[in-house]
This record gives structure tokens, sequence and C-alpha cells, in this order.
């Protein structure tokens, strides 16, 4: 299984999460 690159996990993140929900979660404390 190849690896993913980050640009192309980015991308796929933001393909099904809105931009405001990536950035509220990456926002969010990484300890939770």
């Amino acid at each position: 299984m190849a690896l993913v690159a980050p640009e192309q996990l980015a991308r796929a993140t933001e393909a099904v999460w809105p931009p405001d929900l990536a950035e509220l979660l990456a926002a969010l404390p990484k300890s939770t």
C-alpha cells in the first residue's frame, strides 16, 4: 500500500469535510 502524500491527504480531507470543520478539528487540543 503506497504512502499518501500530505497534500493528497489534505485534499481528501477537504473533499469529505468542509474547510471550516477541518480547521476546527485542527484547533482542538491534541490531548483529547
